[in-house]
């Protein structure tokens, strides 16, 4: 997440004492942590800077994979027009 949202660690403070909870307290979910779930939630919602451009016909696309043990990650692409 931290990729996707600026200062997201001030954003997930909030967050950090539900983290600590035992199985013998009990878990409360205040105001605090709606607060800050909201913000994250605003900013995921927002319009991304990054805007998919559609792909040009004709011209190749380029697959680049990663994977490791427990996931596979994948980007496709296309160069720019010079």
């Amino acid at each position: 997440m931290k990729r996707f949202i600026a200062n997201s660690a001030r954003k997930k403070k909030a967050f950090s004492p539900l983290l600590k909870v035992k199985d013998k307290d009990q878990f409360t979910y205040e105001e605090e942590q709606k607060l800050a779930f909201d913000q994250i939630k605003q900013v995921l919602d927002a319009p991304s800077v990054l805007v998919p451009v559609p792909p040009i016909l004709g011209k190749a696309l380029k697959l680049y994979i990663f994977t490791v043990k427990q996931s596979i990650r994948c980007l496709l692409t296309q160069d720019a027009e010079d």
